[in-house]
């Protein structure tokens, strides 16, 4: 993780943070969380654990600063890619 560009790594916390507001509509949309996750897993590369850790904690960026949002999500990938190895 640390050695993923910077650009790079405010895309990912941006596309979790725009797929929570895919999930939160759903009654218009039909994406669930399931099914964003099974969309976003093979796409990011990422543990199906991961994918689930990042849409159930992301923040609309109403709700927070801008700014602070993708070191907020990121840090949370650190440690739940940490946890992963354990399992």
């Amino acid at each position: 993780m640390k050695s993923l560009p910077s650009q790079n790594y405010t895309l990912l916390a941006y596309i979790f943070i725009h797929a929570q507001s895919v999930v939160e509509q759903q009654k218009f949309n039909k994406m669930s969380l399931s099914a964003l996750g099974v969309l976003l897993q093979p796409m990011l590369n990422l543990s199906k654990n991961q994918v689930r850790i990042f849409l159930l904690n992301a923040v609309s960026s109403q709700a927070k600063e801008e700014s602070n949002m993708p070191s907020r999500l990121l840090k949370m990938w650190i440690s739940s890619s940490k946890s992963d190895k354990h399992l």
